[in-house]
């Protein structure tokens, strides 16, 4: 797993690429908790490049879930692959974050509220 960070409105945005797995799990949460120790209200998690995402990746995002919900905050997905988009979908995570099949939709979406 890669992981690259950048800010698009301020917004931290993790951009991932290969697999969110058991073996990539522990650096996603370190690049997480790396945005909530600073205190950000939401972080953006650009999943273009996930070509996979097991339990142990779901857990990981659950608990970016939890702690940014927790600091009344929020975790965005952006470009999700379709298998990964389904794998979210039918595991019910749109329920607990918000999910956007590309940047310019959240861009849009962001600036409606």
């Amino acid at each position: 797993m890669i992981i690259k960070e950048r800010k698009t409105q301020g917004v931290p945005v993790l951009v991932l690429s290969g697999k969110l797995d058991m073996f990539a799990k522990n650096a996603c949460k370190e690049a997480i908790e790396k945005h909530t120790e600073a205190h950000a209200k939401r972080v953006i998690i650009d999943m273009k490049g996930v070509s996979f995402i097991d339990s142990a990746g779901l857990g990981a995002l659950a608990l970016a879930v939890k702690v940014f919900q927790g600091m009344k905050g929020s975790v965005i997905v952006v470009n999700p692959q379709d298998a990964v988009k389904s794998t979210l979908q039918n595991v019910n995570f749109p329920k607990y974050l918000s999910m956007f099949q590309t940047n310019e939709d959240y861009t849009t979406f962001s600036a409606l509220t």
